[in-house]
């Protein structure tokens, strides 16, 4: 399984969270939207993450704690799969994840 973030904040936001956290040599590309100039949840954004990794978007799984990322990455073509780490329910409105769990590792067994 290949991890990369992809992040509304500038890349090296992204590096000092995944650095601090103890998690960056797990991630192999910290992608932003700095490069696409499209904010999440602009389907352009997932694409641009999609090209970087050279994968389509069939292939591509978005992790996300926000019910507006998972629903952004699903009309993208993307997998979506949402960890109830801030929102605790999902919203109807945003459809349905792909994935759903409590935590990150639970949801990582899913996958």
């Amino acid at each position: 399984m290949r991890l990369a973030s992809l992040g509304n904040g500038s890349k090296q936001v992204a590096d000092k969270l995944f650095e601090n956290a103890g998690l960056s040599s797990m991630i192999e590309m910290r992608l932003s939207i700095d490069e696409v100039k499209h904010w999440k949840p602009h389907a352009a954004a997932y694409q641009y993450a999609d090209g970087k990794l050279g994968l389509p978007a069939s292939e591509v799984t978005l992790l996300a704690a926000h019910a507006w990322d998972v629903q952004g990455a699903r009309r993208a073509g993307l997998r979506g799969a949402w960890v109830g780490r801030l929102e605790k329910k999902f919203k109807p409105a945003m459809g349905e994840p792909d994935l759903a769990a409590d935590s990150i590792a639970e949801l990582v067994e899913k996958l």
